[in-house]
């Protein structure tokens, strides 16, 4: 099982670069030495070329020059860049499960591989099913990083945030990921989610009612999901004395009709549950709650609450998007670097792409959901109209919700 781990990035770190060419030997002529000390490791040439290298440094002779521990290998020219570099090696542990315990690889750690931009490892015994992570260590100062994000053996899928991540640098052709750090892409991801989600409230991936919730004696309000963006139903369901179980689906009434109902005592808690309101969330449940008439005496039923979710923010490289083409967020963040450069022809190209793939988004939300027409206004439009209003097509669930 061979598993890839991206090397640390150099380009943000301090840097110099070599005054003359260099063939051999222990002394380096530099443009400048601030930023660099005693015991630090230095990378020798670009990570990624064939003849890059690693030396410690071993005094700082003066604000042009200092001398390393151990003679360079190759020739490298002048202007070579030479950048500090916290860390020469990795450690990589796995897990046989997610919910397995974390085992220390033999020979660990090992040699970065400098020559590439990322260390790959061929953990002979390891599995499909297996996960790992890693950190990074050097070799000097003895100091590791913090644990890598877990990556699964079979690889991210193509809805994570790591794959996606991983597209937008080579769509944008930026293998050395110059052109934005990962949490800036993160961003774009995530505001093209909310672009989504605003375009539909009722998008069918968002669509959730397996959401329940055990109802309590004398109890009257609940806590809505706390994910919920747009409620779409309240149902429910308890079992009577003979074993009789229903299912029903509650009518939801506005806060000053069901506070006046519930005035008027009109019902008991002997009544069968029936309605209910909405109340404002507060610092607990910002998302709200439903309150129901007449209270249940004995509990013992279950609410069944079908809502859109909102989409939770993308954070960890193995967070999916819900997003059913997730080329939607990869073509944003790459439209929004390309406007960055200011490269307006190829930044409209790919958010364009953005509009095409939520209107392809819709098309399969329709195939999915199916067309619920209920009620067909036909003949006589006019005076239809004028009785009804402008909407000839209502389905079932909005009738229900409004009339029974």
């Amino acid at each position: 099982m061979v598993i890839i781990f991206k090397n640390p990035k150099v380009n943000e770190h301090e840097r110099t670069s070599l005054a003359d060419d260099v063939a051999s030997g222990t002394t380096l002529s530099v443009q400048d030495t601030s930023g660099f000390a005693v015991n630090d490791l230095i990378l020798i040439g670009q990570l990624g070329n064939e003849k890059t290298e690693v030396r410690k440094i071993a005094t700082v002779a003066s604000k042009t020059s200092f001398t390393i521990s151990a003679a360079i290998s190759f020739s490298h020219s002048q202007n070579a860049p030479i950048y500090k570099y916290y860390y020469d090696k990795i450690d990589i542990q796995y897990r046989t499960s997610s919910a397995g315990s974390w085992t220390a690889i033999a020979g660990m750690p090992i040699d970065l591989l400098i020559d590439e931009t990322h260390t790959s490892y061929n953990h002979i015994s390891g599995a499909s099913t297996y996960q790992y992570q890693a950190r990074y260590y050097n070799s000097v100062t003895n100091v590791y990083s913090d644990w890598s994000s877990v990556l699964p053996a079979s690889g991210f899928a193509r809805d994570t945030l790591q794959f996606m991540t991983d597209q937008v640098y080579l769509l944008f052709n930026d293998i050395e990921e110059d052109s934005a750090t990962r949490n800036q892409i993160r961003n774009f991801f995530n505001e093209a989610q909310e672009l989504v989600s605003s375009r539909w409230d009722k998008w069918f991936f968002l669509y959730r009612e397996d959401s329940t919730i055990d109802s309590e004696d004398s109890v009257a309000i609940y806590a809505l999901p706390t994910d919920l963006q747009r409620l779409e139903a309240i149902l429910y369901e308890y079992t009577d004395d003979s074993d009789n179980t229903y299912k029903y689906r509650l009518a939801r009434k506005p806060e000053v009709e069901f506070d006046s109902l519930v005035a008027d005592q009109s019902l008991d808690e002997n009544n069968e549950l029936r309605i209910y309101t909405l109340r404002a969330g507060d610092s607990t449940n910002p998302q709200g709650y439903f309150e129901t008439y007449p209270t249940t005496i004995d509990g013992g039923g279950t609410f069944y609450v079908r809502y859109y979710m909102k989409m939770s923010e993308l954070t960890n490289p193995s967070d999916t998007t819900p997003v059913p083409i997730p080329r939607i967020l990869v073509d944003y963040a790459i439209g929004n670097l390309y406007d960055l450069k200011h490269k307006e022809e190829k930044s409209a190209y790919y958010l364009g792409r953005v509009e095409k793939g939520v209107e392809d988004v819709k098309q399969l939300s329709n195939r999915t959901t199916g067309q619920k027409e209920f009620i067909k206004i036909r003949g006589r439009r006019k005076r239809m109209m004028d009785f009804y209003g402008s909407a000839s097509i209502q389905d079932r669930d909005t009738l229900h919700e409004n009339y029974f």
